[in-house]
């Protein structure tokens, strides 16, 4: 468990590991997103693991909503040797049509706060879950807690990584000879010689005021989903934007022919941006 940090690896791993551990036949890992109980991971009896989008517990058919909701609500482990005797959930409709003989949900928690739900079921014999597998239960729900928020803490950074990528390019930072914006301190710079590209859309700036809003950002958006692509795919890099105007940049040696034929490609795939605007009696 500890050797994924990957999350979706991490969740079909834990919950495989301790459907097995604890004698289950069939379980669901759920994570706790703005307080909302959300199923990440389940399996049925027979089946391996399954990654979930993290579907609402009203919306998964995996388990009995009721049961984690009070596990939530309460903060307690709920375990029931035999859901056919006389106790709190007895007359849940959803428990007896699943079938279920022995279930077990218990919270998983970090720094003090629940952060998960390990929800297991036995279908075939009741008293499944005995002292001994919920001990070893107990450690390998430390175990997760401590992977669960270090793998959150990683899918984070990766996403923060991305986001920052759609403003500053890898191919830039290369040329800063870093590997990733996280490498970047103040002062970096490097010396080297560039041929600089810009271009502009004639007469964009008096034609967008007769244009709405949203009009304008799509207009824009298409323009530059095609513009962009043929700079970037030639060695590039797009330095800013400024409105509908791009500068771009081509490290040398042969920078100026590489932007020379940039520029021409970008005319022609104006060319078929107007045609696509006068289909539409644009």
């Amino acid at each position: 468990i500890s050797g994924e940090i990957e999350l979706d690896r991490l969740l079909a791993t834990l919950l495989a590991v301790t459907v097995e551990a604890a004698g289950a036949d069939a379980g669901a890992l759920l994570v706790l997103r703005e307080g909302q109980p959300l199923v990440a991971a389940a399996c049925r009896p027979g089946e391996s693991v399954q990654v979930l989008d993290h579907l609402p517990l009203d919306d998964s058919d995996h388990l009995a909503p009721a049961v984690p909701r009070y596990v939530l609500r309460s903060g307690k482990t709920v375990l029931i040797a035999d859901v056919q005797a006389p106790g709190q959930f007895r007359g849940d409709h959803t428990l007896q049509a699943r079938g279920i003989r022995s279930l077990l949900c218990l919270p998983i928690g970090h720094h003090g706060a629940v952060t998960a739900l390990l929800y297991l079921e036995n279908r075939e014999v009741a008293g499944a879950f005995t002292p001994d597998r919920l001990e070893i239960l107990g450690l390998l729900s430390g175990q997760a807690a401590i992977s669960l928020e270090n793998a959150r803490l990683y899918r984070e950074r990766s996403d923060l990584i991305r986001a920052y990528a759609r403003f500053v390019p890898e191919s830039f930072l290369s040329h800063l000879g870093k590997g990733s914006i996280t490498e970047v301190a103040l002062g970096d710079q490097a010396a080297l010689s560039m041929t600089v590209l810009v271009s502009d859309i004639r007469g964009f700036t008096a034609r967008s005021e007769f244009l709405a809003v949203g009009r304008s950002f799509d207009l824009l958006n298409d323009y530059l989903g095609r513009m962009v692509p043929l700079i970037e795919a030639s060695g590039g890099v797009v330095d800013k934007y400024m409105g509908d105007a791009i500068m771009a940049l081509f490290p040398e040696p042969g920078g100026a022919d590489v932007a020379l034929q940039v520029a021409l490609g970008m005319l022609e795939r104006l060319g078929e941006l107007n045609r696509d605007l006068a289909a539409r009696g644009e």
